[in-house]
This record gives C-alpha cells, structure tokens and sequence, in this order.
C-alpha cells in the first residue's frame, strides 16, 4: 500500500565563493580599486588605469573610473549592460568566468563595475527570504544559476544573489564587493542553529504546470535533491521533473504538516503529485492537509516499515508516536478506511473484499477468496482498521477464555452450531482460546493486534471414549449440542458408570463434535442375522419379521458411535462392517418395530 518515502540528500551547490572572487577580479580589472592580496596578479598588458586604494580606506587615493568614451567603443553585450572588452585587456585567469565571444575573442564584462568607482551593491532580498545584493545579470553564475536568481528591487539588467549559500550556508562573496567590505554582514541563518524552512521565494510561474490534481511545476533535475528525484515523476519533455509547488519554490527546505492518517496515527500531509501517492488516493486520508495533499502515516500500518514520510522535512524530528514493534504503546486503530466502493461478500455479516495488498500475509490462509479469485473477504471491524484490530474476549464453550470472531470467517462459519454468541455481536462466536479436547491453541486469542493472549489455563472436555480410546467421545456441555439432537445423547457413553460427572454435560462423538451441523455418518451394510432371535420375541409375526431381514431395504445402515446413548443398548448385536473403531452399523429402518411398520431408527435422517 504504501511505498517508503526517502530523505533528501541535497542539491548540486548553485552559488559559490567563486561568484563573491569573480565580482571582486571583474571590479579590479576595471577600476584597479583592490590591493595586490585582493586576487590573482594581473597579468601584464591588463588595463591600467590609474593608482588603487584599499577598500575600507575612504581617505586613500581615489579609484579612477574607466573613460566613458573608451568603454563606449567596444561594442555592447547583455542587453546593452556590458561590453565586449578584448581577452588581451582583462587578465587571463578571469577568462572562464566571464561570457566570451564565439568569434571575436573578447569577453562581456559589466559596465557598472567600471563607470562608477564608488559602485556599491544595492541590497535586496534573495531566493527563499536571504539577504543579498543586486549583482549584474551579465556574469554566467548570476544569470545561469541553477536556481533563477529573482529581480527583487534591483534595477533593470540585475539580479539579487544572496549573501550565504542557502545550502551550505558560506559566504558565497557577494556581500562583500567594493564599499560594501567595509559595512557588516547579514546574519548568517545558519549559524543560530535554529531548523526553520524556507520562505516560498522561488517564481514558478514561468515553469510548465504539470499536475492536473494539485500545485506542481517542471522543474530541471539540478532543482531537486538528488535523493528525491526517483520519488518524482518525469515531466513531458523526458527530462524535468514534476516537483510539488511546496518544495520547490523553497528549494527543498520545506517540512509537511502534522496530520492523522490511516486509523488516526500520525503522519504527514505528502502532495498528491507524487506518484506514490497519487496511487493510494482513496486509502489516504486528507485528514486537515491541503485538497491537494493526503496524509501519509509514518509507519506502514500492515508491516510497521518506516515509510519515510515523517522524516523527509527539512525541519522533521521525525514520528513521535512508535508501531508497538518499534517500542510503542500498542493500541487499535480507529475504523477510519472507507468500505463503500468495495464489494461486499458474507451473506452472513458485515465483509467486504479487499485486495491482497490491504491484507498482511500472515491472515491470508484465515480468510476465504472472493469471487474474482484474488481479493480476499475481510471482517469489517479488521479491514476498515487496516488489520490493526483485537476482537473482545468472551466466554465460549464451557465457560473458557475466548475471543469474539466473524462469522465471516471460514474456521468460524463452519462451528457457527457449537461456538456460542455469548457477549459478542449477533454476527460474531466466542471462539474458545484453546481447543477443549486437546488443549492446543486455537490462535483465536493471539490474532489480534494488541492481544497479549490467553489469561486463563485451558478448560478441557472430560473424555467418554471407551477404555481402549477415551478420546473417542468427550463431555460436552448440553447447550452445544442441537435441541433436536440432545435426545440421542446420554452422560454415560461408553463407560459405566455415567462418565459424565459435571452437570449438564452429554456424552459426544469426536466425530460429531468436529462435525457439527455437516456431520455426516459413513453408508454401511448389516445383514442383521444376529437379531433374527430378538425380532421374533418383539414381532407379533416372526415369519414377516424373517421376511423383513432377508429385504435389502432393511440392510441399508449408517456408521454411528457405540458411545451414543440410543446405539448403545443394542450396539453389542450391531455389526461393525466397514465402520471406524468403536462404531456400529446401525439400520435405517428400526427392524424391532416391524409390528408398526417401517419406522426411522433416525440413523440416516442426515
């Protein structure tokens, strides 16, 4: 259901301390305004106009401004803003950082760095709220940054670039070019040690849309942290990525919201233009995100997996509530899944199909198929809890320890005649913990979520079975046996005296009891050669009864238990035939009433 959500591992820097060194190199090779220790030496033949003095030296000799007229007479580049100035003029270690001529051999070079000597940045405020300066758009780094360097309050053919790196939080140099390196620094936000996000400063409005569900733009790859690039999805053009609006006009420095998610753990308000949640749109809660976000649990609610999604955020402390596996204080989730859209699928409760991803693999065998061949009939209570579900405990069979189970259960549908209802809701059965014959766990009281299992010591059956297999039979409280059916049981079994000492209890066939309502007797043949005596002794007409023996209609019988208190009295003149242990063959038609014509003996009623 849900796919993990991983954190971020940063952007590709776009400012550097080159930017800061190469505004400082283009305002020396222009107005010759720095000291030797400023930069690389010039390179001989450089211009040269005039004597330098330091930059916090106001009294010193004065900087000497490139001659207007000589500037003029290079041609204009960048909009008019600069001019081509021969590669021979500016010092060739600058040559990189500048624009060059694709034929002529010059480089553009910002006019205002050498028209006013006394040049000082206009302040203004950057990408994402940093304080910055407004740089001419003519130097590459300026004008190509990775992230689009905003206007802001500059003037015309300048961009602002920030005084620290957004990223990396270094001096990236702008702050300190010309008369500005003698005024303080902004504050550096990163050295207060305070996690904050960032301001939406970035413009988008100039990138291609690219969801229609919520706020997204294309972005190029170098916007987005490299660990979240395999969360995005690819824009049309094959290579941009389609980054929600929260992320990207911050560069990344962005923390999602506190929700309540899938049964009301915590998570975090994720954008549906993520393909991984974009695809679990109608499991997802909105809880209190955005329309166009759904909350996102911090833990998957089937495995307990970290989905990253509560550590993604740059500010993110991560989840604050622990899955009971990870140390947490384990409770049920609230029904919070909505059931509507699913079919449901047990006539005889409250069910609903699900597909195999909304059940944990350790339930599956527990449940039926639908009808479509994979989806799986789930309990409501279970499936709209995301399988984060303890059934009640109760009182089943005997007064034992239990736990209220569907009905839409297989393990439960076929036991709904011998598990009682006891406190449980009208389409449930209190499922005994252990199994009162053999003492085994039954798992109905370990498959709940918080359930710490069994309290009481297992209440077992007492056998009735005869001496040689005393658990062919067990007492069994009357209650569970049919009304219709307890006429054929009896307290003593195949023992004597009576077996059965508690009170209220009756002598039944294993057989029968794993049964229940589908039991079902073994077909059998009995000759019944050794009644003949006895029928003549109870028949008013022996020769009918001789008659009736040798008629198949009356060999025709049922494999019943020598244990059952009707079979029992006559069970020694039974043929066993080809019946289990401790079973007789027992005629359909009761061949000591034949004075009263073919009367049932109830054996083959089934």
């Amino acid at each position: 259901m849900f796919l993990p959500i991983g954190g971020s591992t940063g952007y590709k820097r776009c400012w550097s301390r080159t930017l800061g060194l190469l505004l400082v190199m283009v305002w020396c090779v222009l107005t010759l305004g720095c000291v030797e220790t400023d930069g690389p030496p010039r390179d001989e033949g450089a211009i040269d106009v005039g004597q330098s003095s330091s930059a916090c030296n106001p009294g010193g000799p004065a900087r000497k401004a490139v001659d207007s007229a000589t500037l003029q007479a290079f041609f204009p580049c960048c909009d008019g803003s600069a001019h081509w100035v021969p590669k021979h003029l500016v010092p060739q270690s600058f040559h990189s950082m500048l624009e060059a001529h694709p034929t002529n051999g010059t480089l553009c070079v910002p006019d205002v760095f050498a028209t006013d000597p006394n040049f000082t940045p206009q302040r203004c405020t950057s990408v994402f709220g940093f304080s910055g300066v407004c740089i001419s758009q003519c130097v590459p780094q300026v004008k190509n940054a990775d992230v689009p360097l905003p206007r802001a309050n500059c003037p015309a053919g300048q961009l602002c670039s920030p005084c620290w790196d957004p990223r990396s939080f270094e001096d990236t140099g702008a702050c300190k070019l010309g008369a500005m390196a003698c005024q303080p620094m902004p504050p550096n936000p990163g050295k207060d040690k305070v996690c904050r996000d960032f301001l939406p400063m970035l413009d988008v409005s100039t990138f291609p849309s690219c969801c229609p569900q919520g706020r997204a733009h294309c972005a190029r790859p170098s916007l987005v942290p490299e660990g979240d690039r395999g969360r995005l999805a690819t824009c049309a053009d094959g290579v941009s990525l389609c980054v929600p609006d929260d992320l990207l006009t911050r560069g990344g420095k962005f923390t999602p919201a506190i929700c309540r998610s899938v049964g009301n753990v915590e998570g975090r308000c994720v954008s549906v233009c993520l393909p991984e949640v974009s695809s679990q749109l109608d499991l997802l809660p909105v809880s209190t995100c955005r329309s166009d976000e759904r909350c996102v649990p911090c833990f998957d609610p089937r495995t307990d997996q970290d989905t990253g999604a509560c550590s993604v955020g740059h500010c993110d402390k991560g989840p604050s509530e622990l899955p009971p596996s990870r140390g947490g204080v384990c409770k049920d989730f609230d029904p919070t899944m909505d059931l509507s859209r699913m079919p449901t699928c047990c006539p005889q409760g409250k069910a609903h199909c699900a597909g195999p991803d909304l059940v944990a693999e350790k339930d599956r065998a527990r449940l039926s198929k639908c009808s479509d061949g994979v989806s799986y009939c789930v309990p409501d209570k279970i499936l709209s809890r995301f399988g984060k579900y303890t059934p009640p405990t109760c009182q089943s069979v005997g007064g034992a320890e239990g736990r209220c189970m569907s009905v839409c259960l297989p393990e439960i549908i076929q036991q709904l005649d011998q598990l009682p209802v006891s406190t449980c809701d009208p389409d449930e059965r209190c499922a005994p913990c252990y199994d009162p014959r053999t003492g085994q766990g039954t798992g109905a009281c370990t498959i709940g979520y918080c359930d710490k299992g069994p309290t009481q010591p297992p209440k077992l059956f007492q056998p009735c079975g005869p001496g040689s297999d005393p658990t062919h039979a067990y007492c069994v409280p009357r209650e569970l046996v049919p009304p219709a059916d307890q006429k054929n049981f009896d307290n003593q079994g195949c023992l004597d005296p009576a077996a059965c000492n508690e009170p209220g209890t009756l002598c039944v066939p294993k057989t029968v009891m794993d049964a229940g309502a589908t039991f079902q007797p073994a077909r059998c043949k009995n000759n019944l050669w050794s009644l003949a005596a006895a029928f003549k002794n109870l028949s008013k007409d022996p020769l009918s009864a001789f008659q009736a023996l040798l008629s198949s209609k009356f060999k025709e019988g049922r494999c019943l238990s020598a244990c059952i208190g009707r079979v029992r009295p006559m069970a020694k003149m039974l043929q066993q035939q080809t019946c289990g242990a401790n079973e007789v063959c027992v005629p359909c038609i009761d061949p000591t009433k034949l004075d009263q014509g073919e009367i049932s003996t109830g054996a083959c009623d089934r």
